[in-house]
């Protein structure tokens, strides 16, 4: 099956049978973002989840410690508590001047 015509100069990308995996906005995107700033490589994400999720794999290694805030997003909450727990990253309670002693 092939895809579908492109408007707006988009590049002809496969079918986007799924928008989170293949999204032809999201990879026009990150053309136009490179080209911009002369990057090897543009990674855009099409969620917020997606986002946060990369980052803290980025950094994230056994036995290192996470330093947040309480206020998380419920998602990235269970990310940092679950999923990381699972690969000895820690996450401790963050000591703010109001709960300090």
């Amino acid at each position: 099956m092939s895809a579908p015509p492109t408007s707006y100069g988009l590049k002809q990308v496969p079918e986007a049978s799924y928008a989170r995996v293949v999204n032809p906005t999201v990879t026009y995107l990150e053309d136009k973002v490179t080209a911009l700033t002369g990057a090897q490589a543009t990674y855009a994400f099409n969620s917020g989840m997606a986002a946060i999720h990369n980052a803290l794999l980025t950094f994230a290694e056994s036995g290192k410690n996470i330093v947040t805030s309480k206020h998380l997003f419920s998602n990235t909450y269970s990310l940092i508590g679950g999923t990381l727990r699972c690969w000895s990253c820690r996450c401790p309670p963050l000591v703010t001047g109001e709960n300090q002693r």
